[in-house]
Protein backbone atom coordinates (compact mmCIF):
# COMPACT_ATOMS: atom_id res chain seq x y z
CA UNK A 1 0.00 0.00 0.00
CA UNK A 2 1.38 3.75 -0.75
CA UNK A 3 1.83 5.83 1.98
CA UNK A 4 -1.03 7.88 0.28
CA UNK A 5 -3.36 5.68 0.58
CA UNK A 6 -2.25 4.35 4.08
CA UNK A 7 -3.27 8.23 4.84
CA UNK A 8 -6.65 8.66 3.17
CA UNK A 9 -7.59 5.31 4.86
CA UNK A 10 -6.38 6.71 8.07
CA UNK A 11 -8.46 10.15 7.94
CA UNK A 12 -11.38 7.69 6.58
CA UNK A 13 -11.36 6.54 10.03
CA UNK A 14 -10.71 9.07 12.67
CA UNK A 15 -13.43 10.89 10.02
CA UNK A 16 -15.73 8.10 10.95
CA UNK A 17 -14.29 7.85 14.88
CA UNK A 18 -15.45 11.32 15.00
CA UNK A 19 -18.66 11.63 13.73
CA UNK A 20 -19.45 8.23 16.01
CA UNK A 21 -18.59 9.89 19.35
CA UNK A 22 -20.19 13.35 18.45
CA UNK A 23 -23.70 12.24 18.57
CA UNK A 24 -26.64 13.19 20.24
CA UNK A 25 -28.19 9.40 21.13
CA UNK A 26 -27.35 6.77 21.68
CA UNK A 27 -25.96 4.49 24.14
CA UNK A 28 -23.50 6.42 26.52
CA UNK A 29 -19.84 5.15 26.46
CA UNK A 30 -17.73 4.97 30.36
CA UNK A 31 -19.55 7.32 33.32
CA UNK A 32 -19.25 10.22 30.80
CA UNK A 33 -22.64 11.00 30.27
CA UNK A 34 -21.79 13.43 27.57
CA UNK A 35 -20.30 10.88 25.48
CA UNK A 36 -22.51 8.47 23.41
CA UNK A 37 -22.02 5.82 20.52
CA UNK A 38 -24.33 5.82 17.62
CA UNK A 39 -26.06 2.92 16.81
CA UNK A 40 -26.16 3.95 13.34
CA UNK A 41 -25.27 7.32 11.00
CA UNK A 42 -26.62 8.03 8.15
CA UNK A 43 -24.03 9.79 5.40
CA UNK A 44 -25.49 12.42 2.34
CA UNK A 45 -22.79 12.50 -0.08
CA UNK A 46 -24.71 14.66 -2.03
CA UNK A 47 -24.86 17.64 0.84
CA UNK A 48 -21.33 19.38 1.10
CA UNK A 49 -21.03 21.09 4.97
CA UNK A 50 -17.22 22.04 4.21
CA UNK A 51 -14.74 21.80 1.36
CA UNK A 52 -11.15 19.97 2.70
CA UNK A 53 -8.76 20.99 -0.11
CA UNK A 54 -6.05 18.88 1.18
CA UNK A 55 -3.09 18.09 3.22
CA UNK A 56 0.09 20.20 3.43
CA UNK A 57 3.53 21.30 4.46
CA UNK A 58 5.22 24.73 5.05
CA UNK A 59 8.50 25.85 4.15
CA UNK A 60 11.52 26.55 6.14
CA UNK A 61 10.17 30.24 7.15
CA UNK A 62 12.87 32.00 9.30
CA UNK A 63 14.59 35.03 7.96
CA UNK A 64 17.84 33.91 7.04
CA UNK A 65 18.08 30.53 6.48
CA UNK A 66 18.86 29.51 3.23
CA UNK A 67 18.10 25.40 3.36
CA UNK A 68 15.67 24.38 1.03
CA UNK A 69 13.97 21.36 0.32
CA UNK A 70 15.57 20.03 -2.55
CA UNK A 71 13.67 18.24 -5.85
CA UNK A 72 13.93 14.99 -4.79
CA UNK A 73 12.53 16.14 -1.33
CA UNK A 74 9.19 17.98 -3.20
CA UNK A 75 8.39 14.96 -5.23
CA UNK A 76 7.91 12.82 -2.01
CA UNK A 77 6.03 15.21 -0.45
CA UNK A 78 4.24 16.50 -3.17
CA UNK A 79 4.27 13.71 -5.98
CA UNK A 80 1.23 11.14 -6.61
CA UNK A 81 2.56 7.92 -6.91
CA UNK A 82 3.50 4.80 -4.87
CA UNK A 83 5.69 6.00 -1.48
CA UNK A 84 5.01 9.03 -2.23
CA UNK A 85 2.71 11.39 0.29
CA UNK A 86 0.71 13.29 -2.03
CA UNK A 87 0.27 16.65 -0.15
CA UNK A 88 -1.89 19.11 -2.00
CA UNK A 89 -0.98 22.58 0.12
CA UNK A 90 2.21 24.00 0.31
CA UNK A 91 2.75 27.42 2.78
CA UNK A 92 5.42 29.64 2.05
CA UNK A 93 6.83 32.10 4.07
CA UNK A 94 7.00 35.87 3.10
CA UNK A 95 10.47 37.04 4.70
CA UNK A 96 10.74 40.40 5.57
CA UNK A 97 13.34 41.16 3.04
CA UNK A 98 13.93 39.95 -0.62
CA UNK A 99 16.67 38.25 -0.21
CA UNK A 100 15.57 34.89 0.11
CA UNK A 101 12.32 35.37 -2.14
CA UNK A 102 13.79 34.10 -5.39
CA UNK A 103 14.69 30.73 -3.26
CA UNK A 104 10.77 30.60 -2.06
CA UNK A 105 9.49 30.79 -4.88
CA UNK A 106 11.81 28.30 -6.67
CA UNK A 107 10.43 25.33 -3.69
CA UNK A 108 6.73 26.81 -4.52
CA UNK A 109 7.06 26.37 -8.07
CA UNK A 110 8.32 22.77 -7.33
CA UNK A 111 5.32 22.06 -5.18
CA UNK A 112 2.62 24.22 -7.44
CA UNK A 113 3.87 21.85 -10.55
CA UNK A 114 2.67 18.49 -9.07
CA UNK A 115 -0.59 20.27 -8.35
CA UNK A 116 -0.49 22.11 -4.88
CA UNK A 117 -2.08 25.17 -4.16
CA UNK A 118 0.11 27.69 -2.58
CA UNK A 119 -0.24 30.35 -0.24
CA UNK A 120 1.76 32.94 1.78
CA UNK A 121 2.78 34.10 5.24
CA UNK A 122 4.95 36.53 6.78
CA UNK A 123 6.41 36.26 10.29
CA UNK A 124 7.91 39.79 10.47
CA UNK A 125 6.93 42.80 8.86
CA UNK A 126 9.87 44.98 7.38
CA UNK A 127 12.14 46.32 10.13
CA UNK A 128 11.76 49.75 8.65
CA UNK A 129 7.94 49.81 9.38
CA UNK A 130 8.02 48.11 13.09
CA UNK A 131 7.86 50.68 16.12
CA UNK A 132 11.61 51.09 17.42
CA UNK A 133 10.28 52.29 21.06
CA UNK A 134 8.30 49.06 21.47
CA UNK A 135 9.75 45.95 23.26
CA UNK A 136 7.91 43.63 20.68
CA UNK A 137 7.65 43.56 17.19
CA UNK A 138 5.42 45.78 16.12
CA UNK A 139 3.70 47.00 12.96
CA UNK A 140 3.37 50.57 12.83
CA UNK A 141 -0.33 51.97 11.90
CA UNK A 142 1.38 54.64 10.13
CA UNK A 143 3.23 52.04 7.54
CA UNK A 144 0.02 49.74 7.06
CA UNK A 145 -0.04 51.02 3.52
CA UNK A 146 3.44 49.93 3.21
CA UNK A 147 2.50 46.76 4.47
CA UNK A 148 0.06 46.41 1.93
CA UNK A 149 2.69 47.26 -0.93
CA UNK A 150 5.04 45.08 0.79
CA UNK A 151 2.83 41.56 0.49
CA UNK A 152 1.79 42.93 -2.64
CA UNK A 153 5.50 43.03 -4.49
CA UNK A 154 5.46 40.01 -3.03
CA UNK A 155 2.78 38.58 -4.43
CA UNK A 156 3.86 40.21 -8.06
CA UNK A 157 7.40 38.53 -7.54
CA UNK A 158 5.83 35.11 -6.97
CA UNK A 159 3.73 35.86 -10.53
CA UNK A 160 6.34 36.79 -12.23
CA UNK A 161 8.40 33.65 -11.14
CA UNK A 162 5.57 31.40 -11.98
CA UNK A 163 3.58 31.05 -8.44
CA UNK A 164 -0.02 32.07 -8.60
CA UNK A 165 -0.45 32.05 -4.74
CA UNK A 166 -4.02 31.46 -3.94
CA UNK A 167 -3.73 33.85 -0.93
CA UNK A 168 -1.83 35.63 1.52
CA UNK A 169 -1.99 35.99 5.21
CA UNK A 170 -1.66 39.29 7.13
CA UNK A 171 0.30 37.36 9.88
CA UNK A 172 1.68 34.75 11.29
CA UNK A 173 0.58 33.91 14.81
CA UNK A 174 -0.04 37.46 15.94
CA UNK A 175 0.04 36.22 19.48
CA UNK A 176 2.83 34.21 20.48
CA UNK A 177 5.71 37.31 21.43
CA UNK A 178 8.03 35.54 18.96
CA UNK A 179 7.48 37.62 15.48
CA UNK A 180 5.73 40.47 14.96
CA UNK A 181 2.57 40.92 17.32
CA UNK A 182 -0.83 42.72 16.62
CA UNK A 183 -3.60 42.79 19.06
CA UNK A 184 -6.88 41.57 18.24
CA UNK A 185 -7.75 45.78 17.43
CA UNK A 186 -4.81 45.85 14.94
CA UNK A 187 -6.06 43.14 12.98
CA UNK A 188 -9.60 44.13 13.12
CA UNK A 189 -8.65 47.87 11.78
CA UNK A 190 -6.00 46.48 9.54
CA UNK A 191 -8.60 44.28 8.00
CA UNK A 192 -11.29 46.85 7.85
CA UNK A 193 -9.37 49.45 6.00
CA UNK A 194 -6.35 48.07 4.57
CA UNK A 195 -6.69 44.54 3.73
CA UNK A 196 -8.70 45.28 0.21
CA UNK A 197 -5.66 46.84 -1.41
CA UNK A 198 -4.05 43.35 -1.31
CA UNK A 199 -3.58 41.88 -4.73
CA UNK A 200 -5.43 38.51 -4.31
CA UNK A 201 -7.27 36.56 -1.34
CA UNK A 202 -6.89 37.65 2.19
CA UNK A 203 -6.29 35.18 4.97
CA UNK A 204 -6.50 37.06 8.66
CA UNK A 205 -4.00 36.60 11.33
CA UNK A 206 -3.36 33.02 11.90
CA UNK A 207 -3.55 32.57 15.93
CA UNK A 208 -1.09 30.38 16.95
CA UNK A 209 -3.81 28.39 19.26
CA UNK A 210 -6.69 29.13 16.72
CA UNK A 211 -7.76 32.25 19.96
CA UNK A 212 -11.00 33.01 18.20
CA UNK A 213 -11.07 36.77 19.43
CA UNK A 214 -9.19 36.97 16.33
CA UNK A 215 -12.08 36.20 13.80
CA UNK A 216 -14.94 36.59 15.81
CA UNK A 217 -14.85 40.71 15.41
CA UNK A 218 -13.89 40.63 11.71
CA UNK A 219 -16.90 37.83 11.13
Amino acid sequence: MSIRNFLQRSFCVLGMGLLISCGDDGEEIGTDPSVRALDSITVDLNTTYQTIRGFGACNTVFNGVRSFPKESDMQKAYGMGDDELGLSIFRISVPATSNTWADVAEVAKMAQDRGAIVFASPWDAPEEMRDPDHEERVLLPSKYQDYVDHLNSYNDFMTNNGVNLYAISIQNEPDIGEWTQWTVQQVMDFTINFADGINNRVITAESFNFNRAYYNSIL
